[in-house]
Order: structure tokens, then C-alpha cells, then sequence
């Protein structure tokens, strides 16, 4: 009798279950004193190394799967902070921008209200000077109709 391969684990691992055959192993030559019999000592210590190894193998396992995830979250958190960074640098960068076109724009500003009060200032001016001159030639008059009363008052006497 074998040992059955249904009683196998999904692994592929040889069952704990072991028949009276696979107890004697008998060399194919030679006599029954080279014979190598298992009792139930040594199967139990089988079984408990086969048991400490699939622990082992297990947590071995659960170790590299922990591991991985742990590889994994790293990478993940790097792509985040450089997605961050980028996206902190992306915004700077804008705000950079706004604040030339806002310059820019303010420097525009300031620039059309300087010329709108420079050209105030010249009418303001040109008002003021055509009023200077107004008066100027107002008094020039005045003055040239004394000085022509003065004339017709001394040629009448």
C-alpha cells in the first residue's frame, strides 16, 4: 500500500499519514539487517520537524508578504510626496506668474493714471496760464484805455 497522493496537501507536501510500507524501507539488494525501521518515535519526531519547517515556511512567507507591503507603502509614499512637491511647485510657480502678470498689470495701472494725471496737470496748467494771460492782456487794456483817457484828458485842456 502507498501513501495516498489524495491525502496530499494543495502545497504538493507529502501528508504526516504514512502506511506500513512507507515504514520499512528495504534496500533493493541486501540483507533484512540493512532494513531501516521507522517506530513511533522517530515518526513523531518527522512529524514535528515537518510540522516546524511549514511553521517556518509560513512565517517565512507572512515575513516576505509584510515586507513587500512595506516596499510597497514606501514606494507609494515617495510617489505622493514627489506628486506633492511637484504640485507645491506647480502652485508656486503660478503664483509667481500672477504676481508678474499683477505687477504687470499694476505697472499698467499706474502708468495709464500717471498719464491721466499728467495730462490734468497740462490742462490744469493750460487753464491756469490762459487765465494769467486773460488777466495780463485785461490789464494791458485796462492800462492802455487809461493811459488813451489820460491822453484825451491832457489834449482837451
Amino acid at each position: 500500500m502507498k501513501a495516498d497522493p489524495s491525502l496530499w496537501e494543495v502545497s504538493g507536501t507529502m501528508p504526516i499519514q504514512i502506511s506500513f510500507e512507507d515504514c520499512l524501507l528495504r534496500p533493493k539488494r541486501g540483507n533484512k539487517e540493512h532494513d531501516f525501521e521507522i517506530t513511533s518515535d522517530l515518526l513523531v519526531q518527522i512529524a514535528t520537524r515537518v510540522w516546524a519547517k511549514r511553521q517556518e515556511m509560513q512565517e517565512n512567507r507572512r515575513k516576505e508578504e509584510i515586507q513587500q507591503l512595506q516596499h510597497e507603502s514606501e514606494q507609494k509614499k515617495a510617489q505622493q510626496s514627489e506628486e506633492r512637491s511637484r504640485r507645491v511647485e506647480k502652485r508656486q510657480m503660478q503664483k509667481r506668474v500672477a504676481e508678474v502678470v499683477q505687477g504687470r498689470a499694476m505697472k499698467r495701472q499706474r502708468t495709464m493714471e500717471d498719464r491721466h494725471t499728467n495730462k490734468m496737470d497740462r490742462r490744469a496748467n493750460e487753464l491756469a496760464e490762459a487765465r494769467r494771460s486773460r488777466i495780463e492782456a485785461e490789464e494791458r487794456y485796462a492800462e492802455e484805455r487809461r493811459s488813451r483817457a489820460e491822453e484825451i484828458q491832457q489834449l482837451k485842456r
